[in-house]
């Protein structure tokens, strides 16, 4: 009866401490772009200071946490609660276009507003899209950030103006999508990798020869 009663009451704790465990809660995943660096022009194509603005963006693309649609479900967008972009998208795209920018050698100084000096060029640009288009894939795939599959959407629109009399010298709008190689968020964060170098890329050839 004894031994009844031990393995009666081992089972109850047993039970007991499987309902109290609770599942490990998911860790944050913080990321960043980087388009990589372009090749070098021998002289500047814009002599001089340029000067780049921290990008706009409104709603839930300005925001830090990783921006997601399905592929079903155009119209509606979210927000992953575990996947975040390292600092806000605006100066992120801020801080990879200086970065690009003084790679590629186009103006003698590529700077941002913070040192306050005077630019002979401006150059400004607004997040349209930042996000993970998702495909298939069960409920829980989802909720954890890994579907059927995916691909990164990036649209932005960036000008480039003369300061001192506001002359537009270009405006463009640069769309591209990428398939990401899996369903993660991290895969579909180096799809918009590479979808980022296009844009920059592209905007670097067209401004070449603007005066």
């Amino acid at each position: 009866m004894r031994g009844l009663t031990a393995w009666i009451a081992a089972m109850g704790l047993t039970v007991f401490m499987a309902a109290c465990q609770q599942p490990d809660v998911p860790r944050d995943h913080f990321y960043r772009l980087d388009p990589g660096t372009p090749s070098a022009f021998s002289a500047p194509a814009l002599p001089g200071t340029l000067e780049v603005e921290r990008f706009t963006a409104v709603g839930l693309t300005s925001q830090r946490p990783v921006v997601y649609s399905e592929a079903d479900a155009a119209n509606q967008a979210f927000a992953y609660h575990y996947h975040f972009w390292e600092e806000s998208p605006g100066a992120m795209l801020q801080d990879r276009m200086v970065d690009y920018l003084r790679a590629a050698k186009i103006a003698n100084n590529v700077v941002t507003p913070d040192l306050r000096t005077n630019a002979d060029y401006v150059v400004t640009g607004r997040i349209q899209r930042l996000e993970q288009v998702r495909s298939g894939g069960t409920k829980l795939q989802k909720v954890l950030g890994e579907n059927g599959s995916a691909k990164g959407v990036l649209e932005i629109e960036l000008v480039l103006r003369r300061a001192k009399d506001d002359t537009l010298l270009h405006h463009g709008i640069y769309r591209h999508d990428m398939a990401a190689e899996g369903s993660s968020v991290a895969q579909s964060v180096a799809a918009l990798n590479q979808c980022l170098s296009k844009a920059y890329s592209s905007f670097l050839d067209e401004i070449k020869t603007k005066k």
